[in-house]
């Protein structure tokens, strides 16, 4: 029986596989090929039909590598090398790839190799080997690659221009900081000189007059050292930089100094400029008044900046807070300004808070001004630990709010609200407050109540007739007038009540406009007028001028022939300090100079860094005031050589800087450099004098007075104990009365000659020697004055500080003619027969030796 035919059947299976094989090659996306060793295709999928090489047909039989024009990116060999290498890694049975961009199909293509090889009995040979060559289309991935690498290129070129744009900002913003703190010191060192001259007057015998155009000048001054403030402080927002000084502050006087000039502001526009302190509000605190003061004038300038009419009010009171365990005493200010303007949209009110924005762009044409102002109150109020808000309706006006943390200063327990009128019995006084405006009226009413005052009030000039007429004979003590009122003003008023019921009270207060000063002198003096104060109303002034209801003084308090009190300088006395000031602004020397002489303080002036270092070799300091711009050496220079110098000495100098820089960064250099403290310009005689006393308990500088005590102690010892000389001596008359022969015939004349010769010659190892063999001598025989100038000599040339060695050597003389004329007057009750000696002969001996 003969075996089955299987070869149709297993044909039919082969056809079947390649069938199913070349479906499943055709529907790849890939090119796929069946090469022989000489890089013949023998067999391929129809993807070379669809990238539009060949037909199927037509590529059997042809060479791989003419079908495609290769531009290696991988390698620089060609198609046909690579095919050639691929065979050599037949027998490591390894893949080749190639990524070739083809010119004809414009499109990138990646080739993997697959060799196949025909082992027949272990003999394998390469022309009995076949590959497999997979070509894939890579243009998408290569395309997005060429993006990526676009991309990052443009974002290095991008990243190199913000590098460069950084540094060309980083040079401008230096340049800006260098021109700023140039600027701010050629501004404000002359401003000092104004502001410190106007305190020096301030503080004389003025006038009325002249001190209320002084007034107005100081607060001018002030203004304009508010906008150079406001120049740098945008500066120091900017580089975050802006920092908060803590020192007493007197929160009255902190509003008052700005009042005057709101007020002058407010009434140029026909509009009236009020404040009110509530009077739980603590007076005396801890913290930067000077930033206080420019929220404040950001706040209300701008108010009268967008009011036309009607009024501006600045209400401070107290929050309610719970105390906190690192500042027990510290308190919440409320702050609020509120104005009658044109008012702000809700849409803009977070925005006018940005720099530069304002409320609307027509605005700035309108009303002026770059929208920076409330951009700084903001940054300010935030550094205070506070928050600044608005509540405003357009046409209906505005109220801005904002918080400050404060301490309260519990070295004086004073308070706004004074304690004392109920003592001087203000609270039987009867007052009268005719005013035509009710919120002026108002904060009067409890102002006076809180004081004890019995008030009553009057809108008008004939409102206020009728409340004088209802009135008994003697039951108003004091009026209270606005001078400008409609119908009937505060004069009218004054004439109708002078012709009506003259000497109706013991007190006339008129409440006038800054601006109407001069007209305003003429008439006070026609009607009588008491006092005169200018709105908004000083608490403390219109205290002052109600206690003289009390002495029943007719006297005008604000009389232009009476000269006025002095405004209260800084009294207090500071320990006799040896202090040197290192300034060169003429007007600078002189304010400081006075300062610190009103405070006790011995002063050596010089104007350059080089006399400084000079004159610290020379004399003894106790602290020094530096200015930083000085010819020659400058300040920061000078203050590091003395500490060099001082690393070698016993002691260290404090120095104050004295500086018109305010820009960031100072202060650390200030530091860097060696000195203790600053001071602003423009100097004010408080933060001097605060600088100095912190200095002061830092470096232990509160010394008594040596010099006094020096001439004390001389007053009080002996010149010379002959008693205790004889008793050292075993009462040996002779050994005695030759000992003093030997010191006045001998020793003192020849010494006193070599000190002489030290100090003329500035040698201070011969005066140091010198004096100490003086000082020896006078010691022995017990001349405790001349022993005294003499220690003090020796510590001259031990230091080798010359400069106050004649005044010195001066005293010394005096005390040795002291000592010899009482030994003429006294000696012979102690020393029988002493004057065998013939002193008078020794002293001219002693006066040809010199």
């Amino acid at each position: 029986m003969s075996e089955p035919d299987f070869t149709p059947h297993i044909h039919r299976q082969i056809v079947q596989a390649k069938q199913e094989w070349e479906v499943t090659a055709d529907s790849l996306p890939e090119l796929i090929c069946l090469v022989d060793s000489t890089g013949h295709v023998l067999r391929a999928n129809r993807t070379a039909e669809r990238w539009g090489l060949s037909k199927i047909r037509e590529i059997k039989g042809t060479l791989l590598h003419p079908l495609f024009h290769p531009n290696c990116l991988a390698s620089e060999c060609l198609l046909a090398d690579f095919l050639h290498d691929a065979w050599k890694e037949l027998y490591a049975g390894h893949a080749s790839n190639l990524e070739l961009r083809d010119s004809i199909l414009q499109r990138y293509i990646h080739i993997q190799v697959y060799p196949i090889s025909t082992n027949f009995g272990g003999n394998t040979k390469i022309t009995d080997s076949f590959a497999v060559v997979i070509v894939h289309d890579i243009t998408k991935r290569k395309e997005l690659e060429c993006s990526l690498q676009k991309a990052n290129s443009a974002l290095e070129d991008a990243w190199s221009q913000a590098e460069k744009k950084a540094k060309e900002a980083e040079i401008a913003n230096r340049a800006k900081s260098k021109f700023l703190a140039v600027m701010s010191h050629d501004i404000r060192t002359p401003l000092n000189g104004v502001i410190g001259i106007l305190d020096l007057l301030l503080e004389t015998s003025l006038s009325v007059d002249q001190r209320e155009l002084l007034n107005i000048i100081q607060r001018s001054s002030h203004t304009l050292l508010t906008l150079l403030n406001d120049i740098l402080d945008f500066s120091k927002i900017e580089a975050g930089q802006l920092e908060l000084e803590n020192h007493p502050l007197d929160l009255e006087q902190t509003v008052m100094s700005i009042s005057g000039t709101l007020a002058l502001q407010a009434h140029s526009k026909g509009i009236e400029f009020l404040w009110e302190i509530d009077p739980a509000v603590p007076r005396f605190l801890i913290g930067d008044s000077l930033r206080l003061q420019e929220i404040i004038m950001n706040l209300v300038g701008n108010a009268i900046k967008f009011t036309s009419k009607g009024e501006i009010l600045l209400h401070i009171t107290s929050e309610a807070s719970s105390p906190s365990p690192s500042v027990p005493n510290e308190i919440v200010l409320h702050f609020s300004v509120s104005d009658t303007g044109i008012g702000i949209s809700e849409k803009k009110q977070q925005e006018i808070f940005e720099a530069f924005t304002q409320a609307d762009t027509s605005i700035a044409r309108r009303f002026g001004g770059s929208g920076l102002g409330l951009a700084i109150a903001r940054n300010l109020v935030e550094l205070m630990g506070g928050d600044l808000s608005v509540e405003s309706q357009p046409e209906q006006g505005s109220q801005f709010h904002f918080t400050a943390r404060l301490t309260r200063d519990t070295s004086i327990d004073t308070y706004y609200a004074r304690d004392i009128p109920a003592q001087v019995g203000l609270s039987q006084v009867n007052t009268l407050v005719v005013d035509d405006n009710s919120t002026h009226r108002s904060i009067l009413r409890r102002l006076l109540e809180h004081w004890g005052i019995q008030v009553t009030e009057a809108r008008n000039g004939k409102e206020g007739l009728r409340a004088i007429r209802a009135a008994e004979d003697g039951a108003l003590d004091v009026l209270l007038v606005d001078s400008q009122m409609p119908e009937m003003d505060g004069f009218k008023m004054l004439c109708a009540v002078a012709a009506e019921r003259p000497g109706s009270f013991k007190s006339i207060v008129m409440l006038a406009d800054p601006s109407e000063y001069q007209q305003l002198q003429e008439h006070c003096q026609k009607f009588s007028v008491d006092a005169h104060i200018n709105k908004p109303i000083d608490p403390s002034r219109l205290f002052d001028s109600l206690l003289k209801v009390l002495r029943e003084d007719r006297t005008r308090a604000d009389s232009h022939l009476e000269p006025s009190k002095p405004s209260r300088p800084v009294s207090e006395q500071l320990p006799p300090l040896n202090i040197l000031v290192a300034e060169d602004h003429t007007i600078n020397q002189l304010v400081i100079q006075k300062w610190l002489k009103r405070w006790g303080c011995s002063i050596t002036i010089v104007d350059n860094g080089q006399a400084v270092l000079d004159t610290v070799e020379q004399q003894d300091f106790d602290l020094i005031l530096m200015d930083i711009q000085m010819p020659k050496i400058d300040g920061l220079t000078a203050t590091r050589r003395i500490r060099e110098k001082e690393q070698r000495a016993e002691h260290r100098i404090p120095i104050i800087a004295l500086t018109a820089h305010a820009m960031e960064g100072d202060k650390e250099r200030f530091l860097e450099a060696g000195m203790d403290a600053y001071v602003s310009k423009p100097l004010h005689a408080g933060q001097l004098y605060a600088a100095i006393s912190r200095c002061r308990q830092k470096f232990h500088l509160d010394k008594k007075d040596t010099r006094a005590e020096e001439a004390n102690a001389d007053q009080q010892s002996p010149i010379i104990d002959l008693q205790e000389l004889l008793l050292s001596f075993d009462k040996d008359n002779n050994f005695v009365k030759e000992l003093l022969l030997t010191y006045f015939k001998y020793s003192a004349p020849e010494i006193l000659h070599s000190i002489r010769q030290a100090i003329k010659r500035q040698d201070p190892l011969l005066l140091e020697q010198a004096a100490h063999r003086l000082k020896s001598a006078s010691g022995i025989i017990g001349a405790h004055r001349v022993y005294m100038a003499t220690c003090r000599l020796e510590e001259l040339g031990r230091k080798k500080r010359l400069s106050g060695a004649a005044e010195c050597l001066e005293t010394l003389e005096q005390k040795s003619q002291e000592l010899e004329q009482f030994i003429e007057q006294h000696v012979s009750r102690f020393i029988p027969n002493y004057f065998e000696l013939d002193l008078h002969s020794i002293k001219k001996t002693n006066m040809d030796s010199s």
